[in-house]
């Protein structure tokens, strides 16, 4: 019972160990665990501001290639060659143009008439008008476009070249903001790869401190369900145990309470043989002055009668106490006094009370 008393002990002392164990590592883990946490929502924000400046970076690139472009465009057509002769050359067009369209209407006009002159053999009215429109409709077209040629080669080419070298200028300031963006976008690249390493470092312990947190969390169940198996085992015994402490705690109670008994009762044999002895050495006392009283008073009465002492009731020498006692009570050696005496003496209180009332009671013991 001991040794299982003592193993259940050492294991209980095992659990209160590894529980202390898996607190220290349940902080550790939570701890390394917030620093993933923040470690890895660095590296999201790093990542994020990477991702940012490369996208502004793209935009103003994008721009730029506008800006450049449209540059372009806008000084090759100020460069055109022999603007002044294709203006001359559109506006003839359009007049020819013009004049064709007028013609086809005029025909149109005169063949929706009945002018035969127009007419080609076996072609009837109706297709001359269809044909007379459908080329007019193309000469429309044809006009437009000269039109918008116009529009197009009606420019001004020193404002051209300013608005390119504005566009040129913006392009130079998109490219200098990307250069800048870009060299920020390097250094946010370098935190980045910083911050993933430090991020998977840091993930790496929390795992790792995770880890040790589940082991020691398995240990401990393990040992907690072995105390409880040593429990359950030890518990009809401490029963046992504590049922048997329980009873020797009666018996030594009831001996308490015997020897409390015994000594109390001992304490009063005690007090009455003490007191037995008190009475008898005081009833001795008694006895001994009573003798020394009636034989002072047998004295006396022979004395009272004048005649001799009976031979062989010769009065027994009194013991010293009963002596004494009669010394004392008839004041100090006088002699006895006489019946006769014109003031006898009162005869002493004790004997009185021994001649009148009797023998003395025994004090009750």
């Amino acid at each position: 019972y001991k040794e299982r008393l003592a193993s259940a002990e050492r294991i209980y002392t095992d659990v209160k160990t590894q529980r202390e164990l898996l607190a220290a590592a349940e902080a550790d883990s939570r701890e390394k665990q917030a620093r993933a946490d923040s470690t890895s929502g660095d590296f999201r924000r790093a990542s994020d501001q990477v991702r940012s400046l490369e996208e502004e970076i793209r935009q103003l690139r994008l721009q730029k290639s506008v800006k450049e472009s449209e540059a372009t465009k806008l000084r090759h057509k100020a460069n055109t060659p022999s603007l002044e002769a294709m203006k001359q050359q559109a506006a003839q067009s359009i007049e020819r143009s013009l004049q064709q369209a007028k013609e086809v209407q005029v025909i149109g006009q005169r063949v929706q008439q009945g002018d035969p002159d127009y007419l080609r053999e076996g072609e009837g009215r109706d297709q001359k008008i269809a044909e007379l429109a459908a080329k007019l409709s193309s000469l429309k077209k044809q006009h437009q476009v000269l039109v918008q040629q116009q529009r197009d080669l009606d420019f001004d080419p020193i404002a051209l070249s300013d608005q390119a070298s504005r566009f040129e200028s913006e392009a130079l300031e998109l490219s200098s903001r990307a250069d800048q963006l870009e060299l920020r976008r390097m250094e946010a690249d370098r935190e980045r790869a910083e911050k993933i390493s430090s991020s998977s470092i840091d993930s790496q312990d929390a795992k790792s401190a995770q880890d040790r947190r589940m082991t020691l969390a398995s240990q401990l169940a393990n040992t907690e369900s072995e105390a409880r198996r040593q429990m359950n085992l030890l518990q009809p015994m401490i029963q046992e145990h504590h049922a048997g402490w329980q009873r020797l705690l009666a018996q030594q109670k009831k001996l308490d309470a015997d020897q409390t008994a015994l000594t109390i009762k001992l304490d009063e044999s005690t007090r009455s043989a003490e007191n037995e002895a008190l009475t008898r050495v005081q009833l001795a006392a008694r006895v001994d002055a009573l003798l020394c009283n009636l034989h002072d008073f047998r004295t006396f009465l022979q004395e009272a009668g004048g005649g001799p002492t009976p031979s062989g009731h010769a009065p027994a020498a009194p013991p010293a106490s009963a002596s004494e006692v009669s010394f004392d009570i008839f004041g100090g050696g006088k002699a006895a006094p006489s019946v006769f005496d014109e003031d006898p003496a009162p005869l002493p209180r004790a004997l009185a009370s021994t001649t009148l009332l009797g023998p003395p009671q025994e004090p009750p013991l």
